[in-house]
């Protein structure tokens, strides 16, 4: 925002004019030059006002997204508690999410390769009789 103040001779049509341009103040020739140092000093405090809405609206949005963020996290941890519960202790449940290592519930399955222990028995007795 930057303040605008028309001075001007005329007091008719152009005073309208001036205003729909985007004038904040209109005064007319002969003007008081404390009347106008007055009008400029209440500008620049509404500009101050003005600037001051603007940066705390730029920090509110980014307060907002933090928070936006850190609601959906908690959420997420909620979510990962509630399905954990359905098939753990609770206790058990709480200290994985609080951890945030859910490395522990991934599958542990190794791959076995099948031997015959009816071979083995066989071929031990074998080697005995010899």
């Amino acid at each position: 925002m930057l303040p605008v103040i028309m001075l001007t001779a005329s007091d008719g049509p152009e005073k309208t004019k001036a205003i729909e341009a985007g004038a904040d103040e209109f005064i007319a020739k002969p003007f008081d030059r404390d009347e106008l140092l007055t009008r400029i000093r209440s500008l620049l405090r509404i500009k101050r006002y003005h600037d001051t809405i603007k940066a705390q609206t730029a920090e509110l949005l980014e307060l907002n997204q933090t928070l936006e963020e850190r609601v959906q996290t908690q959420v997420e941890e909620l979510e990962r508690l509630r399905q954990l519960q359905r098939f753990l202790s609770p206790q058990l449940a709480d200290a994985i999410v609080l951890s945030g290592d859910e490395s522990i519930l991934s599958s542990h399955r190794r791959e076995v390769s099948p031997t015959s222990a009816a071979g083995r028995a066989s071929s031990t007795r074998s080697s005995r009789r010899s």
